[in-house]
């Protein structure tokens, strides 16, 4: 956040990859927490909770100004730490959010409120400054997997049997109708076959389908325009994608084969569809397999064009003014390539400006401009990106 700087080292996840690695690998009876004050990067005595032996059930953190909101390994309750006193001071819980009958799975922040998703096939809205719980949601089919808050809409991803790839989606509006206990009872807005993304003013949801991008209206629930896309070798899936106020961003992997999607008759779609393949075909990287980025209009969903040639699939991508945001983890120099999309469509395409640190990059967390990356060292740094895709300054924060 703008407060506060979290790395998790997870003994749970520890405990999930060791039944494959070499006999005689230990187990980890510890989830560790670590925090750091912005701006002066000073650390604070790190928090050391007990891990889940299954490895299954790890750790959900977030940060929200000078709180540090934790639902420890395989746990129903968040615990909300104040961390904005003296780097000497340990964090300690101010408030718990209490509710959830299974695991939380999940966790949301977004203005002073909290969404958690749980294995108990909920997901709850809270005011974290008086940890009331206002709203719960009920989406139907098994655990919640994911949830985001925007503004007053919610979306949560959750276990569906029969659906594809075993998980659904529902987009709910979540302040429509007031109880008499002062909370609200969420609208259920619409359902996705496939998982979704607000945009930075709740007003469209992006939705990834099997076969395409789709553009929702949150006002009304209903499919607004598709943003085609071209099939990917071996998966239809993209593995990253980012929304902000200007552009929409996604990274693809382009396939030889010319898979067909469900929405031919879809005019629009197709029209894109064929630009995409266009671009692809133009680029000397596009008909191998070769890792690549999408970008749309946000205003209309108009395809911009294409970024070609990444040397490695981004693991995140993200969107801070007009510039695009990708970071490879555990991959050599460069680890980090910024572009600004105002060049994406011209006929000289975007330079990336590249960025390197000492080792390998293995975790990452963006606030507006300011991206923080832990390394394998176990070191952090945090860099303040420019919206002009250039790197105005960085410290290392150790």
């Amino acid at each position: 956040s703008h407060r506060l700087v979290c790395v998790v080292c997870s003994g749970t996840q520890h405990n999930l990859w060791r039944a494959s690695w070499a006999a005689g690998a230990t187990y980890s009876a510890e989830d560790r927490i670590f925090v750091w004050q912005l701006p002066s990067g000073a650390a604070l005595p790190a928090l050391a909770l007990p891990s889940d032996p299954t490895g299954q059930l790890p750790p959900v953190v977030r940060v929200h100004g000078a709180e540090l909101l934790v639902a420890r390994a395989a746990h129903s309750v968040v615990a909300v730490y104040d961390c904005g006193g003296s780097a000497a001071d340990a964090p300690v819980p101010r408030r718990e959010l209490v509710g959830h009958t299974g695991p939380i799975k999940a966790m949301s922040v977004d203005d002073g409120r909290v969404a958690t998703g749980s294995e108990d096939g909920t997901a709850r809205l809270w005011l974290l400054r008086t940890s009331k719980c206002t709203s719960i949601v009920r989406p139907g089919g098994g655990a919640v997997l994911e949830v985001q808050l925007v503004g007053q809409r919610l979306v949560v991803q959750h276990l569906c049997a029969g659906a594809p790839g075993g998980s659904a989606t529902t987009l709910w509006a979540t302040g429509e109708t007031t109880t008499a206990e002062g909370g609200s009872t969420p609208a259920c807005l619409a359902r996705f076959a496939g998982w979704a993304c607000l945009d930075p003013t709740a007003s469209r949801a992006y939705v990834q389908e099997v076969a395409h991008l789709r553009c929702v209206c949150t006002q009304q629930g209903a499919r607004s325009h598709a943003l085609a896309r071209p099939a990917q070798a071996g998966s239809a899936s993209v593995s990253a994608l980012a929304v902000n106020a200007l552009y929409v961003l996604s990274t693809l992997l382009y396939d030889e084969e010319d898979k067909e999607g469900d929405d031919e008759d879809d005019e629009h779609a197709h029209v894109q569809r064929q630009a995409l393949h266009a671009a692809a075909s133009a680029s000397d990287a596009g008909g191998d397999g070769a890792h690549q980025l999408a970008v749309w209009r946000a205003s209309d969903g108009e395809l911009l064009g294409t970024i070609d040639g990444l040397p490695w699939e981004p693991e995140a991508v993200a969107l801070v003014g007009h510039a695009a945001v990708c970071v490879g983890f555990d991959v050599p120099p460069p680890h980090i390539l910024t572009y600004d999309l105002r060049a994406v469509g011209a006929r000289s395409p975007p330079t990336p400006h590249e960025v390197s640190f000492h080792a390998p990059v293995v975790g990452v967390g963006l606030a507006d401009a300011c991206l923080a990356v832990a390394l394998s060292d176990g070191s952090v740094v945090v860099t303040e990106l420019g919206v002009d895709a250039s790197v105005t300054a960085a410290s290392s924060r150790s």
